[in-house]
């Protein structure tokens, strides 16, 4: 039996018309099972934090707030000293803070800096939710001091590496950028060294208005 070639050509359409179908059906479903999968909140970190207990939970993520804090100015200190073999064997920027070189920080960047400003945009995220929060409790005061706490020691520290010591001439040397809110977006210029310690007085007396006596 001969096939003419028109049927030939009209057999070639229908399965390539079939093939295109069975494709677009494939990727419509992919597309919604995609969306679906958007939705979900897969990740329990991406979850807003609003209640007490989300923001204490925060709070006890000790790799954050408690085993961040800095020994960089102790390296410089003058109890404390390197053989010249011990010298060596350290990296770039404990040499640097060792022997108090002009250029400190390997690559430009501080780890130090880094961390303590992690800690200050976490206390923030946490004092920005209590204001959205009405649960006014000894909970509630006990978290509110814990992120005042830290948000002042962390300053405390960052001034201790990356500011002048406090003197007469406080109002108008370079403090630190002082965030007192959680948007990444806004920008912030360093303010006065006075004006940086008096946040972290502010701070620290309002943590200890509303910290229990033990914890």
């Amino acid at each position: 039996m001969l096939i003419s070639k028109e049927m030939k050509v009209n057999n070639l359409n229908k399965h390539l018309t079939i093939k295109i179908l069975f494709i677009f059906c494939l990727f419509t479903i992919d597309c919604k099972k995609q969306n679906d999968w958007l939705d979900i909140k897969n990740d329990k970190r991406a979850v807003v934090p609003t209640t007490l207990s989300d923001f204490q939970a925060m709070l006890d993520n000790t790799g954050i707030f408690n085993e961040k804090y800095s020994t960089a100015g102790l390296v410089g200190a003058d109890n404390y000293y390197l053989t010249d073999n011990s010298y060596k064997t350290y990296d770039e920027t404990t040499r640097n803070l060792y022997i108090w070189n002009n250029t400190i920080w390997e690559g430009g960047i501080s780890t130090e800096w880094n961390n303590y400003f992690t800690v200050i945009q976490l206390a923030n995220v946490i004092l920005d939710g209590l204001k959205n929060n009405n649960t006014l409790s000894a909970d509630y005061n006990n978290i509110k001091g814990q992120a005042l706490f830290h948000r002042a020691i962390s300053y405390y520290n960052l001034s201790q590496l990356f500011c002048k010591p406090y003197s007469k001439t406080a109002e108008t040397d370079l403090g630190l950028p002082i965030r007192l809110n959680s948007d990444v977006n806004e920008t912030f210029k360093r303010a006065s060294l006075d004006a940086t310690y008096q946040q972290i007085i502010n701070d620290a007396l309002e943590a200890s208005k509303l910290l229990p006596i033990s914890q």
